[in-house]
């Protein structure tokens, strides 16, 4: 579980509302633990593998 300073670190970000937008655009949930709210490192990962992009084979 991962706090939103570890997710901002994690992507980069030092600002926590850029990091709050990139978890609401790739949709990772959050969990509310009584009144802090954490994300699964999990479905972190995830999203930042799914969200490469990979070069494509160049037509000859």
């Amino acid at each position: 579980m991962m706090t939103m300073a570890e997710v901002s670190r994690e992507l980069g970000y030092r600002n926590r509302v850029a990091a709050r937008d990139w978890l609401t655009s790739h949709m990772v949930p959050e969990v509310r633990i009584g009144a802090v709210v954490r994300y699964e490192s999990d479905a972190i990962a995830k999203a930042i593998v799914d969200s490469r992009e990979y070069p494509t084979a160049k037509e000859v």
